[in-house]
């Protein structure tokens, strides 16, 4: 099915259990991946130690996949985070994205859509927002012209995503 998968040219979330994914990917350049970051984030109590944690979650990925890049990484938002949070995010990925380690930034709505609000409002440097159907989100990505992936609850499967474009209806 992965390799199925790779062959259609679909976006593979692999965040859930990223070592055992590595088999798929180690080496491959074809395959597309998203990484969503973890909610340590959070809990750093300056910007340093901020960037700290996310860069440290990007070398961890990249190393279990064997790869020099993810296509998709997604910063989690599930609470309003301290100004001194995001800066230090935003410093490790913007360091990453130009080294070539990630390719394209997006904003994971996994909490309440004011606390991604929140984060949104002070960095506008997305180019992808990953939630469940939201109109208040959906609209503020469509004034910034950022994609929207949403989030579905499959029943065959744990999760799924389906991508609409900004803008587009559903």
């Amino acid at each position: 099915m992965t390799a199925e998968a790779i062959h259609a040219k679909v976006p593979l979330e692999v965040s859930r259990n990223t070592v055992y994914w590595s088999q798929f990917f180690r080496g491959d350049t074809e395959a597309t991946l998203m990484q969503i970051g973890t909610g340590e984030l959070e809990w750093a109590v300056d910007s340093k130690h901020a960037a700290d944690l996310v860069q440290a979650h990007i070398l961890q990925t990249l190393s279990a996949i064997g790869r020099e890049w993810v296509d998709f990484y997604f910063l989690r938002s599930r609470r309003a985070l301290e100004e001194f949070q995001l800066s230090g995010a935003f410093e490790a990925l913007e360091s990453a994205r130009r080294e070539g380690h990630i390719r394209f930034l997006g904003l994971y709505a996994d909490g309440p859509a004011q606390a991604t609000i929140a984060n949104w409002q002070v960095h506008d440097a997305f180019e992808v927002l990953c939630t469940e159907p939201n109109e208040t989100l959906e609209a503020m990505a469509h004034d910034r012209r950022v994609g929207v992936l949403h989030r579905t609850e499959c029943p065959e499967r744990e999760s799924g995503y389906v991508l609409v474009p900004a803008g587009a209806s559903r």
